[in-house]
């Protein structure tokens, strides 16, 4: 079995919805890149619910985290 592949985690930058791949690496979900093409054609338009939501690809499919997801993963953050 494949471990999914992180690629980011939605942040907002600047008024805009991005995929944060790196420290000072920004993907703005509603541009025109290859990986805001794939979110939109896989989850529609970004919306201010999915900031803090990992997000994976996992062969070839993207996944993104949902709300339990998440706060398990901080608590377990915030635990260790």
């Amino acid at each position: 079995m494949t471990r999914p592949l992180l690629l980011g985690v939605i942040a907002e930058k600047d008024g805009m919805i991005c995929l944060q791949t790196g420290a000072n690496v920004w993907y703005p979900l509603d541009g025109a890149s290859g990986i805001a093409d794939k979110f939109r054609e896989t989850f529609n338009r970004p919306q201010k619910s999915d900031i803090g939501k990992r997000l994976y690809n996992s062969r070839g499919v993207l996944c993104l985290e949902n709300e339990e997801q998440r706060q398990a993963r901080i608590a377990s953050e915030k635990s260790a």
